[in-house]
Order: structure tokens, then sequence, then C-alpha cells
């Protein structure tokens, strides 16, 4: 079953390469044929917005790995929610 998770992440997301390190998160899934597709972008606000489309368990199993982030950032709150994908995404992007 296909399953959308739609996240916010706030902290020190921004200035700190999350966007790339969640873009290599989903590659490093898609290299073993788990599509995952989607999107992530920087957000007016300092939050980093991040929609992760695909099977559920490997949706679940991407999300686990980029909540932990990288050496540079540093979360302090996630919002997820889990929705009905709404369109659909051929790859997975950086949005500017």
């Amino acid at each position: 079953m296909i399953t959308c998770y739609h996240v916010f992440f706030r902290g020190r997301v921004q200035g700190v390469c999350f966007r790339a390190f969640c873009k290599s998160v989903v590659d490093e899934f898609n290299k073993l044929n788990k599509k995952v597709t989607g999107f992530v972008r920087n957000l007016e606000n300092g939050e980093v917005e991040l929609l992760l489309q695909g099977e559920e368990g490997i949706v679940r199993k991407v999300f686990e790995r980029i909540r932990k982030g990288n050496d540079y950032c540093s979360i302090s709150e996630i919002n997820l929610r889990k929705e009905d994908p709404q369109k659909k995404y051929e790859d997975f992007i950086i949005l500017y």
C-alpha cells in the first residue's frame, strides 16, 4: 500500500546540508530498487518540509533514518502527518 509522510522539521535544519542529507538517504534506498518519491524544501519560517511517498514499510525506514539527522543539524521538533497520497511524484527532488 502506498502511503505519504508529510513532515516538518524545526531546529537548526537550514544551512546545514539537511536537504542534501534527506536526498542522499532516499537515494540510498532507491538504489536497492525501493521506490520512494516526494520532495524536501526549506520554508521561510526556518523549518524544512519533507514529503515521502512509497510503500509503508520503506517510507517508515527512510523517515527513521532521516529523523536521526546528519552531523551538522540539530532537530528540536518533528511534526509528522501520515496522509493519503494527493499527488503522484515520479522522483525525489530538492525544491529551491
